[in-house]
């Protein structure tokens, strides 16, 4: 995903040619590893397989593993959509004919069995043994379940996800490589997402070191440099996200800001776009974006009707 995102954001095509088989070679691998595998309704079948650190294939055997982990299955999903977006150009027609295949056999995220918030899995084989939120991987890193899609695509619905946030303590944990608040933000949380980054803000930094964007030790070690970059990341989501439409490549601004603050930002978009937006008394100052031509891609989440 990250090197169908580079070039998408930078348009460099010699970059594109040199990094996108990162991303056609992951879906390779899946194709041919799990080659066979069916669900009973004949749907790709993720097994074995274990979700994240979490849930366990229990050795010896394999009959005990997890089936359809919801990260790698989002990630499946998301990764051969986007594969699919680029340029002609990019993909051989075998391996378009390929992809379209694999992205019409992937199944739904696993729920639970009332429906209500998403699961590990389909099936998990042990008790959890680390402290992740394999449940959200549909909206932090893959994006399937983002309030910016939404606003370009009405028909998804964030209702799953915002359910299963406010239902999982862990989803609230934040510090450290905890990553609840880009989960928030990402679903359009915005009194919360906020609430989170300020939270982080104002730790303090551990003794003797000089480096300011070093936090305490949380979880693994001392100085812990993802804790303000987990935060910094929330930032830039609750301010602009993408409608995951490209080649279009919508800009969604404000998709998580509580519309009482006041915020100014110049922030890089895809299509090698810059946004700047100014944002005070739940007005909209000023809005910059470049090249011009991409304002009209500009769509406003909330606080601002334009």
């Amino acid at each position: 995903m990250m090197a169908v995102d580079y070039c998408w954001r930078s348009l460099d095509d010699a970059k594109c040619v040199e990094y996108l088989p990162i991303a056609t070679l992951s879906l390779d691998f899946y194709i041919n590893h799990y080659k066979g595998n069916k669900t009973a309704d004949g749907k790709f079948l993720l097994w074995p397989t274990q979700v994240l650190e979490s849930y366990w294939c229990e050795w010896p055997g394999t009959s005990n593993c997890c089936e359809n982990d919801l990260p790698q299955l989002s990630g499946l999903i998301a990764l051969s959509e986007a594969v699919l977006a680029l340029p002609e150009k990019y993909l051989t027609p075998a391996q378009r004919v390929r992809y379209v295949t694999l992205a019409a056999s992937l199944p739904k995220l696993p729920t639970t069995a009332n429906g209500s918030q998403y699961a590990p899995a389909w099936v998990t084989s042990s008790p959890s043994h680390n402290s992740e939120v394999p449940e959200l991987f549909g909206a932090h890193p893959f994006r399937l379940l983002t309030v910016g899609r939404a606003t370009v695509t009405p028909s998804v619905n964030l209702t799953t996800g915002i359910t299963t946030w406010n239902v999982l303590p862990l989803a609230k944990a934040n510090t450290g490589w905890y990553y609840g608040g880009m989960d928030a933000a990402y679903l359009g949380l915005a009194q919360e997402s906020y609430a989170m980054v300020m939270e982080r803000a104002v730790q303090p930094p551990p003794a003797g070191y000089r480096f300011p964007a070093f936090a305490p030790h949380y979880q693994d070690y001392e100085p812990s440099a993802d804790h303000y970059a987990n935060m910094m990341t929330a930032l830039q989501i609750m301010l602009i996200q993408s409608g995951e439409d490209c080649p279009t490549c919508t800009i969604v601004l404000l998709p998580a800001w509580p519309c009482e603050q006041d915020v100014s930002f110049k922030l890089w978009a895809q299509l090698n776009t810059t946004v700047e937006v100014v944002y005070a008394n739940r007005t909209l100052v000023s809005l910059v974006v470049e090249p011009p031509s991409r304002q009209r891609d500009v769509r406003w989440a909330a606080c601002v009707t334009a």
